[in-house]
């Protein structure tokens, strides 16, 4: 009996001892509450709103290139502004739906603008056209005029496109009124050829 005693008060005591750690000792575990900062993510560009000089570009832009898509729109923007803000055909297509009326109006206004002054006899601008007289034939017509004055210098049908012909009347003219600093053609091949281009220089214009 005496021995159960003293086997028994040492596990009282350390059922007790266990029993005071768990409800008035630090050692009680807590739960732990966290919290958590919420980071905001920036949403991807193509949920940006794009600033108004990138409509009005792509505006400008369809005003001068009638004919060219959203794709041509979008790579011409990318490669001139691609530093600072990027457009995709889509978004230029919608655009161009959206503001139909601002892109006939800056059709309107880059035609009817004033050109920019330019020195009288300082550019030459030469081209050819043809028309059909009353007979039905096709007559080959020469123009040269002044840009900075819009003075016709020539005009008149030729019977020939030769070089050596075109030569001779831009070398006539150039007598007459004397040389200009530049003459502007387009890529027709009587214009580019070789006869041409080493006239220009064996002429001095």
């Amino acid at each position: 009996m005496l021995l159960s005693f003293f086997v028994l008060i040492p596990i009282s005591m350390s059922f007790l001892y266990l029993i005071y750690l768990y409800y008035f000792s630090n050692f009680k575990s807590k739960p732990v509450y966290r919290t958590y900062r919420t980071i905001k993510k920036p949403l991807p560009n193509r949920y940006h709103k794009k600033p108004d000089w990138v409509i009005r570009t792509i505006i400008s832009f369809k005003a001068r290139m009638p004919n060219a898509g959203c794709r041509v729109l979008a790579a011409s923007f990318n490669r001139q502004f691609g530093h600072k803000e990027t457009v995709s055909k889509t978004w230029v297509n919608n655009v161009i739906k959206k503001y139909q009326y601002q892109i006939t109006f800056e059709k309107r206004n880059i035609k009817n603008r004033k050109p920019w002054p330019v020195n009288t006899n300082r550019t030459w601008g030469v081209d050819m056209t043809g028309k059909q007289d009353l007979t039905g034939k096709k007559l080959q017509i020469l123009a040269i005029i002044d840009h900075g004055s819009r003075f016709n210098l020539f005009l008149r049908a030729i019977h020939t496109k030769n070089s050596g012909h075109l030569i001779r009347i831009i070398d006539k003219t150039v007598n007459q009124y004397s040389r200009p600093q530049f003459i502007r053609t387009d890529n027709e091949a009587v214009f580019t050829g070789e006869p041409m281009i080493g006239s220009t220089g064996a002429l001095g214009w």
